[in-house]
């Protein structure tokens, strides 16, 4: 016949066996040899982080900027050209251009 140990021994050994593993050196959890900068593998989770992530977010930027630009063109009406310069650069032309005009994948 076999011997069945209790079911709460099992759990103390896997227990302290995670624990050993968990408090080894964190240099033995680096990988050198694996280069990230430059690869296919950066380029295209940056694309994808991109389309799906940033590009709706700079979107919804541009949308907000649209609609803080008329109280903003208003209060700076009195500083001329230059504030209403400042406010359109600041809320709609640099916005739109991160959002609509970079190349894909350009974080």
């Amino acid at each position: 016949m076999r011997a069945v140990r209790p079911r709460s021994s099992r759990i103390a050994v896997l227990t302290a066996a995670l624990l050993m593993a968990a408090s080894g050196p964190a240099g033995a959890l680096e990988f050198p040899e694996l280069e990230w900068e430059g690869t296919r593998a950066q380029e295209v989770t940056n694309t994808v982080v991109d389309l799906t992530i940033v590009r709706p977010v700079a979107t919804v930027r541009v949308i907000v900027g649209g609609l803080l630009f008329v109280p903003a063109a208003i209060l700076s009406a009195p500083m001329g050209r230059e504030g209403y310069e400042g406010a359109l650069d600041t809320l709609i032309t640099a916005p739109s251009e991160y959002a609509f005009e970079r190349e894909l994948g350009e974080l």
